[in-house]
């Protein structure tokens, strides 16, 4: 799978912050990880109202519309799998006393 160009910054601050997972305090993690999580949601809500513009607009709007939703599955996936990483981080971390 080719990424789109409009994503490649967002693609290297995930991976920043991947980076920075070590110092960051737990607290935050799981903080960033709900966040993750409600913004992989966000994302699939808006990409399935795309698809439904997609299939009921104007073939003139089809491939500015079929571009749009495949940049929202990149980002949602992006995010997700961002997420998932995140989420055996921290269930790898140790358990507090």
């Amino acid at each position: 799978m080719r990424l789109h160009p409009e994503l490649e910054t967002y693609r290297d601050r995930l991976v920043e912050r991947a980076g920075a997972w070590p110092d960051t305090p737990e607290v935050d993690l799981r903080r960033d990880l709900a966040q993750c999580e409600a913004q992989t949601a966000l994302l699939e809500k808006g990409i399935d109202a795309l698809r439904a513009r997609l299939e009921s607009g104007p073939a003139t709007e089809s491939e500015v519309l079929a571009h749009r939703v495949s940049v929202q599955e990149q980002m949602r996936d992006l995010t997700a799998a961002y997420a998932e990483v995140l989420r055996r981080h921290v269930e790898k971390l140790p358990a507090k006393a």
